[in-house]
């Protein structure tokens, strides 16, 4: 019996341990989400808190820093192998949990691959990143020698990288790293703008083609290249911003005919084919000339005035209206973040809202699956005094004339709140707290007892939530577009909680419900 007891107190105390470590591993995660959060939140907020200031070419001084925002932006974060060992990879959660949209980590040595094992996250999630220092990790080479030195390691792969010399790649290795990741980003370094004339174009392109379709057959495809292009500091001298935005140039003879462009075009080509997988390719830091340059050079336009069609959206995929680009226009966006157009009847550049007040933010531009359009993601901003945000001449939202769905009921919810006509049912709700939260409790009810095979009856009462939630929104000062980020930042959480539900919430309905008989 005393044996028994013993076993028995044992098991007890032991799994007592197992939930305690449980909640301290629970409690931990929640911090660092948190601290992560915070840490890219933080870099933003700090941004906006300084004085910031747009000089005569609409460009902002004082904030400085991008101003990420991580629901529509995707984040990638280095973190080093050892930080996610020592943490048996919760930092990698946290940081992916954050808003984070992958984790590169830097594969200096074959210990490095414990990192990716430990992270346990989706493949598509984690980078395996090497620098051109460390490419002898992929390479094959019988002629060269286990004794040999760092430094002469770093030399020939240097010299290699540069001159676009053979490279043979390591099946092992590959195959190590693709059991836990499908994407290897690789460093490559072109010669500085004092000497761009001697950039070896073809033999640079010839070397990455070569490196990205063996390990596409290395993997059978499974693998997904990102070529990292760095160039010198002096290829990122600032191009000032008059030069860009005054110019009504549309030619891209001058430009794409750049050594750097000339290699992102080829390659952005070749990764587009069907008989190749669809890689990537990154320039490291530039500047918006010539970011703006190779990324134009990427895109393809059959009109003879070579601008580029362009759909402008909002962050939740609503398109405002078709506008043209150009590479100075491109070029005047990235430098300043705003909507920044092509217009066809002035002849030039168009930086929308100069005039009307009505300007934008701009998030990202991406080109479409065929690369002959473009899409500019913006926030439409107005003018405090003006009722409507509006991207359209005619005092509207889009092009197309009045919103329809929620986005009308988000417009006349808003307009209910500044001015609401007498006997307003809305304006009863805003005026009266209790009433609304009573009206969210019991419409919410009635939509979880529709019966499954009633359609109609779970669409009305679907309607009707919207309806009540989105007057507490609107209340509160919440957009449609602040709930389209939360849920684009959900998405990329990689930890996920039981979801049970919580009893005292279900008490608290029920008051109220009660009540209400």
């Amino acid at each position: 019996n005393s044996n028994s007891n013993s076993n028995s107190n044992s098991s007890s105390n032991h799994e007592e341990e197992k939930e305690m470590q449980k909640k301290l591993k629970k409690k931990y995660m929640k911090q660092g989400v948190a601290m992560a959060q915070s840490y890219l939140q933080d870099s933003i907020d700090n941004n906006e808190s300084e004085s910031e200031s747009e000089n005569e070419n609409g460009m902002v001084e004082g904030g400085g820093g991008l101003q990420l925002d991580p629901s529509i932006i995707d984040i990638e974060i280095v973190l080093d192998a050892q930080s996610i060992v020592q943490t048996d990879g919760c930092i990698v959660s946290c940081f992916l949990d954050a808003g984070c949209d992958k984790i590169v980590i830097p594969i200096v040595s074959k210990d490095d691959i414990l990192a990716l094992d430990v992270s346990r996250v989706p493949k598509n999630r984690i980078v395996a990143h090497l620098d051109s220092n460390h490419w002898t990790l992929l390479e094959h080479s019988e002629s060269t020698s286990q004794n040999q030195s760092r430094s002469e390691t770093q030399s020939r792969s240097e010299n290699q990288n540069k001159s676009g010399a053979s490279f043979t790649v390591n099946e092992d290795i590959v195959k190590q790293i693709a059991t836990f990741t499908d994407t290897i980003s690789l460093s490559y370094h072109v010669l500085s703008r004092t000497e761009e004339s001697n950039i070896p174009v073809n033999s640079t392109i010839h070397n990455m083609k070569n490196i990205i379709q063996q390990l596409h057959n290395l993997t059978q495809g499974q693998i997904s290249t990102i070529l990292e292009l760095h160039t010198k500091p002096n290829h990122h001298q600032v191009d000032t911003t008059e030069s860009v935005y005054s110019s009504s140039s549309t030619s891209t003879s001058s430009t794409i005919a750049s050594p750097i462009c000339q290699i992102v075009q080829s390659i952005s080509q070749y990764t587009g084919e069907k008989s190749t997988f669809n890689g990537t390719l990154t320039l490291v830091d530039p500047n918006p000339h010539l970011l703006g340059t190779c990324y134009a050079s990427c895109i393809r336009t059959d009109r003879p005035d070579k601008l580029y069609t362009t759909v402008v959206c909002t962050r939740s995929n609503e398109a405002l209206g078709l506008v043209y680009s150009s590479i100075s226009s491109i070029i005047a966006a990235l430098q300043c973040g705003r909507g920044v157009y092509y217009s066809r009847s002035r002849g030039g550049l168009w930086r929308k809202g100069d005039t009307s007040g009505h300007y934008q933010t701009l998030h990202r531009i991406d080109v479409d699956c065929d690369g002959d359009a473009l899409r500019f993601t913006v926030t439409q901003n107005g003018p405090s005094h003006d009722t409507c945000k509006a991207f359209c001449h005619l005092k509207t939202l889009t092009c197309w004339g009045e919103p329809r769905g929620v986005r009308h009921l988000e417009t006349t919810l808003a307009s209910r709140l500044r001015d609401a006509p007498p006997g307003s049912y809305t304006k009863r709700l805003f005026d009266d707290e209790t009433l609304l939260r009573d009206k969210l409790v019991e419409e919410a009810q009635e939509l979880s007892e529709c019966a499954n095979d009633e359609p109609k009856h779970v669409a009305e009462e679907l309607a009707d939530v919207l309806y009540f939630a989105m007057v507490k929104a609107v209340k509160a000062g919440v957009s449609l577009d602040d709930a389209v980020q939360e849920l684009d930042r959900r998405a990329r959480k990689v930890t996920r909680r039981k979801g049970d539900s919580k009893a005292f919430r279900i008490e608290a309905g029920n008051a109220i419900l009660g009540k209400k008989e």
